[in-house]
């Protein structure tokens, strides 16, 4: 997902003006990403951080988490959707090796819900296309929740906004390379530190 919606549209001017620098675009999730930036495989991700970080971070943005469901649903007549009626329903989540899987979790937590989750795949078209069957709400950044992509399905704001932020990683103790170098303060200098969230 960030790969296709944040980074592609963004490093797509960067790899055209270097055509003599490769870079591999590796996709892979959160936990995964911080293991290969740690362990050299990779120079930098970007990934959604989850507890305490053995990399090197900078904050790119925050973007708020808004909750898919049918239009026909009772919950879709709302401008806002209250944890604990969400809490009701079945919730679909991508595998906690997405971090937002965590947070999501960690925000019912915190308030005492105890919802029952489901079908913990990390492709989210295929969790709206459970979602227009009637098998549950699934809770999905703000970017993949245009117009455009949500046929049969509204997306709402929750009652109590619900974020997740994107970081920037890279060694803490590892020389990278002049290209590694480059690439990341293309990316710092191209992303401000901005909030997607839904008006108010």
């Amino acid at each position: 997902m960030v790969m296709a919606h944040i980074l592609i549209p963004l490093l797509a001017p960067f790899i055209a003006a270097a055509p003599g620098m490769s870079i591999d675009l590796i996709e892979k999730d959160d936990a995964q990403l911080e293991e290969a930036v740690i362990s050299g495989e990779l120079d930098c991700g970007v990934m959604t951080p989850w507890g305490s970080s053995r990399v090197a971070a900078y904050h790119l943005l925050t973007e708020e988490i808004l909750l898919v469901l049918p239009a026909d649903h009772p919950l879709a007549a709302r401008s806002l959707v209250p944890f604990k009626l969400v809490a009701e329903e079945v919730i679909l989540l991508p595998r906690a090796t997405l971090h937002v899987s965590n947070l999501i979790v960690e925000a019912f937590s915190r308030r005492g819900l105890s919802p029952k989750y489901s079908s913990r795949c990390n492709y989210p078209e295929l969790n709206k296309a459970l979602v227009r069957r009637g098998l549950g709400v699934a809770p999905m950044p703000m970017t993949l929740c245009a117009p455009a992509a949500l046929e049969g399905l509204v997306a709402l704001p929750f009652e109590e906004p619900l974020t997740r932020d994107l970081h920037l990683i890279y060694p803490q103790n590892r020389p990278l390379s002049a290209g590694a170098r480059a690439l990341i303060a293309y990316i710092r200098a191209h992303i401000s530190r901005q909030t997607l969230a839904e008006p108010r």
